[in-house]
């Protein structure tokens, strides 16, 4: 399991290894299609998680902005 990193910034570059590690797992994976759809499940959860937190990021220099 990946350590994700208190700071939003950090979490945003623990996430971008994730993806990077379960791409290529999923290389790995060949024709398992049950290990593939395991993998590309936790691909998207990250990928989500990824887009949330730059949600997050816009939103808070939107506010410092103002």
């Amino acid at each position: 399991m990946l350590y994700i990193h208190p700071c939003p910034l950090l979490q945003v570059a623990d996430l971008e290894v994730l993806i990077n590690q379960i791409d290529a797992e999923l290389l790995e994976a060949g024709s398992d299609a049950s290990k593939a759809a395991e993998l590309l499940a936790r691909r998207e959860e990250a990928e989500s998680e990824s887009e949330r937190l730059f949600a997050e990021w816009d939103e808070l220099e939107a506010l410092l902005a103002v």
